[in-house]
C-alpha cells in the first residue's frame, strides 16, 4: 500500500470512529462526545495569553478556532497512525488507541464524569482498529497472477468512499441530535388570542406590585420605580432622577 493510501486509511478509520462516537454521545449525553471533551480539555489548558490573543483576533469565534485546531491535530495524528500501520498494523492501532484513551481520560476529568460516560470512547476504541484493519486488507497490492493492481485500487476506493460516507453521515446526525434540544434554537409560537395589555394603574390596586409603564407602543423598555439605583448589566442608555416621593426613578432603554 502506498503512503498516501496508508495515511488516508488512518484518517478515515479515526473519522468514522469519532463520527459514530459523536452520534452515540448525542443520543446518550452530548457532553460525552470524544471530540467535545478533548476540545474542552484543550481549551481549559490553553495559556491565558493565547486565549486573549484568540479573543482579540477572532472575537466570539475563539472557541471555534481552538476546536478546529484540535480537529486538525487529530487528523494529523490519524494520518501518522496510517503510516505506522503501513510498517506494522499494530503500530497504527496502538496510536489510535492512545487517542481514544486521551478522550476517555478527558471524559473522566469532567466535574460530572463517571465510568458510565465512557460508552462513546469505547465505541471509538472498537470501530477504529476494525476499520483500519479492513482498509489495509483491501488496499494490499494485487496477488501474483493479476495483470495489475487495478482491482485492488478500485476496491480500496470503494471501501474508502463507504467509510467516508459513514463518517460524515454519523457526525452530521450526531450534531443534529445534540443541538435538537438546545434552548437557544427553540422558537416560541405566537399566541392565537393574545391578552390585552394591562390597564394603567393596576399596580395601585394590588399591594407590593412594582409600578411600571411602557414608554411607547413599539418599545420594550419600561419605566421602573425602585428605592435603589437599577443596573441591568446590559448595554443601553439609562438615566436616573428623583421623584416627588424621594425614590430613584430609572428609565432603561432596550
Amino acid at each position: 500500500m502506498s503512503r498516501v493510501r496508508a495515511a488516508l486509511a488512518g484518517v478515515l478509520a479515526a473519522a468514522v470512529a469519532m463520527g459514530l462516537a459523536h452520534l452515540l454521545a448525542a443520543i446518550v449525553d452530548p457532553a460525552t462526545s470524544p471530540v467535545l471533551v478533548i476540545g474542552s480539555a484543550v481549551i481549559d489548558r490553553t495559556p491565558t495569553p493565547l486565549k486573549d490573543w484568540a479573543i482579540e483576533h477572532f472575537g466570539t469565534n475563539d472557541k471555534t478556532v481552538l476546536l478546529a485546531s484540535v480537529v486538525v491535530g487529530t487528523v494529523l495524528l490519524a494520518a501518522v497512525s496510517g503510516l505506522l500501520a503501513r510498517r506494522r498494523l499494530v503500530y497504527g492501532i496502538v496510536l489510535q488507541q492512545l487517542l481514544v484513551a486521551t478522550a476517555a481520560a478527558a471524559t473522566l476529568e469532567r466535574p460530572t464524569g463517571s465510568w458510565r460516560d465512557l460508552g462513546p470512547a469505547l465505541l471509538a476504541a472498537v470501530v477504529g482498529p476494525l476499520v483500519l484493519t479492513a482498509l489495509f486488507r483491501i488496499g494490499r497490492s494485487a496477488p501474483s497472477g493479476y495483470p495489475s493492481g487495478a482491482n485492488t485500487r478500485r476496491a480500496f476506493l470503494t471501501g474508502s468512499g463507504a467509510v467516508a460516507i459513514a463518517a460524515v453521515g454519523s457526525a452530521a446526525l450526531g450534531q443534529k441530535f445534540s443541538t435538537a434540544t438546545d434552548p437557544s434554537d427553540l422558537t416560541l409560537p405566537k399566541p392565537r388570542n393574545p391578552l390585552p395589555p394591562l390597564p394603567a394603574g393596576v399596580e395601585r390596586r394590588f399591594k407590593d406590585i412594582t409600578p411600571y409603564a411602557p414608554r411607547t407602543v413599539r418599545s420594550t423598555a419600561w419605566t421602573l420605580h425602585s428605592p435603589y439605583p437599577i443596573s441591568t448589566g446590559t448595554p443601553g442608555p439609562s438615566r436616573s432622577r428623583a421623584t416627588s416621593s424621594g425614590r430613584s426613578r430609572s428609565t432603561i432603554a432596550s
